[in-house]
């Protein structure tokens, strides 16, 4: 069982997330609303995956990424966004993968199980949502 956090500023956005998720079997391990509850809860337990959005808090985005690395290197890195341009800079700088809030359901789960196989085949490249 995939076990995954949600952090998005958008409680909305979260709560359709989980949905998702839950619906999937797919176990949400928490949520964050900010960078800091965020580092938190990655300090307590590193799950699979994280839903990273990448607009959350003040920092940059690309340093939040660095610093979710640092935390749990092995953490499988789904970047979230509703802005253009944004998937070639989170891939460069170590997302696992890239999914518009757009896009429908089908590709953020895609996106998710492709990230747990690549890490359980040992496959640390990053590659397409």
């Amino acid at each position: 069982m995939i076990r995954t956090v949600i952090a998005d500023d958008q409680p909305k956005v979260r709560q359709a997330l989980r949905l998702i998720l839950e619906q999937e079997g797919m176990t949400v391990a928490g949520e964050a609303a900010e960078v800091d509850d965020l580092l938190a809860l990655l300090n307590e337990a590193c799950p699979d995956a994280v839903l990273l959005d990448w607009g959350l808090g003040d920092s940059t985005s690309v340093d939040l990424l660095s610093d979710v690395k640092q935390i749990c290197p092995n953490l499988r890195v789904i970047v979230l966004s509703g802005q253009t341009g944004v998937e070639e800079v989170a891939l460069a700088a170590g997302a696992h993968g890239f999914v518009s809030k757009t896009d429908p359901p089908e590709t953020l789960l895609r996106a998710i199980r492709q990230a747990q196989e690549h890490k359980e085949d040992g496959d640390e490249h990053k590659m397409p949502a």
